[in-house]
């Protein structure tokens, strides 16, 4: 076990995950940064420091998006390829719950109450998806398959092949998934998850929260090889 900033007296928080990379915040500058530290070496990078406040961080292999609280604009850069961060203007200055997975950036649009999606390694692109009725939030993405919670809380999964959205689970909320395994929290606290071909598996209170359902999907695919 690894502490980041234990002891320094300021905030680590938002942390993701891909391989042996984390990116996080750190208010140490005075506004909340973005950071990336390796595990393999022990050290941490700035990600970005702009003296803005910059929340959310998602990574996935180097590539990392975070959002501009004052502006509200989604911003990117791809570590091993870019020495400063780029815009993405396609998602304005209202997009919320976003996240990232093979160079493609995905987020809500609020206004629209729709998911969008961008390319934003070549061929540079830019997509608006079917619009849902209600808004959609706590979205996760892997693969073609995208999840999503709403206000009304149904989960839902979209496959962005197909262009098909399904329902995960009725009075539940903070869905994730890892290729054809989805997990969600349900009404009662627990988590539970699916795949294919499997019963609905119930999840203790501790496994079931929301900060471990990610890991624990993908862990236990691994674990499967089904």
């Amino acid at each position: 076990t690894r502490y980041l900033g234990a002891g320094d007296g300021f905030v680590q928080g938002s942390p993701d995950v891909s391989g042996d990379r984390v990116v996080y915040v750190d208010n140490s500058s005075g506004t909340t940064d973005i950071k990336l530290y390796h595990w393999s070496t022990n050290t941490s990078v700035d990600v970005s420091a702009t003296g803005a406040n910059e929340n959310s961080p998602r990574i996935d292999g180097t590539l990392v998006i975070w959002q501009d609280q004052g502006t509200g604009y989604l911003w990117y850069r791809d570590m091993d390829y870019s020495a400063s961060a780029t815009r993405l203007d396609a998602a304005g200055t209202n997009s919320v719950f976003h996240d990232v997975d093979n160079g493609r950036i995905w987020w809500s649009n609020p206004t629209f109450q729709d998911f969008r999606i961008a390319m934003v390694r070549p061929p540079i692109i830019s997509a608006q998806f079917s619009a849902f009725g209600a808004q959609p939030e706590f979205t996760h993405v892997h693969g073609d398959r995208a999840v999503y919670g709403t206000f009304l809380g149904n989960p839902m999964q979209y496959n962005m092949r197909s262009r098909v959205q399904t329902m995960l689970a009725t009075n539940a909320s903070s869905p994730t998934v890892f290729h054809d395994t989805f997990a969600w929290l349900g009404g009662d606290g627990n988590g539970r998850y699916r795949r294919p071909g499997h019963p609905q598996p119930l999840l203790t209170d501790a496994e079931g929260r929301r900060t471990l359902l990610k890991e624990y999907v993908a862990s236990l695919h691994r674990t499967l090889e089904l």
